[in-house]
C-alpha cells in the first residue's frame, strides 16, 4: 500500500477509534460502566486469540519470559484508560475525551522521548516540541470549554472539570503504554502481544469488578444492541492497524494521522448526540481548538 493510502487508511482507523468510548458507555447504561469495559475487552481478547491461531503465531508466547517485566503491564494501562473513558464520556462528551487523552498522551511522550524512559531512544526537547505541547494545552481547553465548567465549582462544573483531568491522567499513561507494547512485541511478535496486552487487561478488569461486586450485572448483556459490543473489535482494529502501518509512515505519521480522525469524528459524534450522547455544538471555539490540537500533534511528533 502506498503511503497516501496507508495515511487514509490510518486516519479513518483513527475516526472508528472515537466511536469506542461512547459504545462502551451505551453499553454501560444497561451492564454497568466498568462491567461494560471488561466485556469490550473480553470481546477483543477473544477475536484476537482468533487471528493468533488462524496465523499460528502461538507458538511464540514461549518467548515470554525472555521479555522485560515492566512490558507485561502494558494491557493494565490499556484497561485504566477504556474504564476511565467508558465513566466520564457520558459527562463530558466524545470531543472532550479525545482532546484529553491527546493532550496527556502526547506531552507524557515527550517526557518519556527526553528521559528515554522504558526502552525508547532518548530525543530532546526542543523549542518546536515545547510549543506543539503548548498548543494541545490551548486546544484541549478550547474544545472541553463549557460555562458550567467554569461557573459552577461546587456541582456539575467540578465534577466536570475532575473527569477531564482523569481522561488527561489516563492519556499519559498510554504515553508510556505504546513503548511498553513495542517492548514486548520486539520479543513474541506484534499479534501476540496484543493478546497478552488483551489477556492482563481483561484479568484487571475482572477483578475490580468482581471485587466491586458487579458481577451480576453483566447478565445484562443480552439485552444491549449488537452494536454496543464492538468496543473490543474497534480496539483491535487500532493495535494491528499501528503494527501493521508503523512500518510505511513512522511513528510520528502513525500518531498525527489516527489524532486527526480521533478528532474529526468525535466532534461529529458529539454534534449528533450518536450513541445517546448530549449534544454539542460545533462552535468557533471547538474548531480553533481542534485545529490547535492537530497542530500540536504534528509539532510533538517531529
Amino acid at each position: 500500500m502506498s503511503h497516501e493510502l496507508t495515511v487514509i487508511w490510518v486516519v479513518a482507523v483513527g475516526a472508528q477509534l472515537a466511536i469506542q468510548a461512547p459504545i462502551n458507555s451505551g453499553l454501560g447504561r444497561t451492564v454497568g460502566k466498568l462491567p461494560a469495559a471488561l466485556i469490550s475487552f473480553f470481546v477483543g481478547l477473544g477475536l484476537l486469540l482468533v487471528i493468533c491461531v488462524a496465523a499460528g503465531e502461538l507458538g511464540r508466547l514461549d518467548s515470554l519470559g525472555d521479555a522485560a517485566l515492566p512490558s507485561l503491564f502494558g494491557g493494565f494501562i490499556g484497561a485504566t484508560y477504556v474504564a476511565t473513558a467508558t465513566i466520564t464520556i457520558s459527562r463530558i462528551g466524545a470531543g472532550a475525551v479525545a482532546a484529553a487523552t491527546i493532550a496527556g498522551q502526547l506531552t507524557c511522550s515527550l517526557v518519556v522521548d527526553d528521559f528515554g524512559w522504558v526502552g525508547v531512544d532518548e530525543i530532546g526537547i526542543t523549542g518546536l516540541r515545547v510549543l506543539g505541547a503548548v498548543l494541545l494545552l490551548a486546544g484541549t481547553a478550547l474544545v472541553v470549554h463549557r460555562h458550567r465548567y467554569a461557573e459552577d465549582v461546587g456541582g456539575a462544573g467540578k465534577a466536570g472539570l475532575i473527569a477531564i483531568l482523569a481522561v488527561v491522567a489516563a492519556g499519559a499513561l498510554v504515553g508510556i503504554q505504546h513503548p511498553l507494547n513495542a517492548e514486548l512485541a520486539d520479543h513474541i511478535g506484534g499479534p501476540d502481544s496484543a493478546l497478552v496486552n488483551f489477556m492482563t487487561g481483561t484479568l484487571l478488569l475482572g477483578a475490580i469488578v468482581v471485587f466491586s461486586g458487579q458481577t451480576h450485572q453483566m447478565g445484562k448483556v443480552s439485552e444491549v444492541r449488537w452494536y454496543y459490543l464492538l468496543g473490543g473489535i474497534i480496539g483491535v482494529i487500532t493495535v494491528l492497524t499501528a503494527l501493521t502501518a508503523v512500518g510505511t509512515i513512522g511513528a510520528a505519521g502513525l500518531t498525527a494521522a489516527i489524532v486527526t480522525g480521533q478528532l474529526l469524528s468525535s466532534v461529529a459524534l458529539d454534534r449528533f448526540g450518536a450513541f445517546g450522547l448530549e449534544v454539542r455544538a460545533v462552535t468557533p471555539r471547538r474548531v480553533v481548538g481542534v485545529a490547535l490540537l492537530i497542530a500540536g500533534t504534528f509539532l510533538t511528533v517531529s
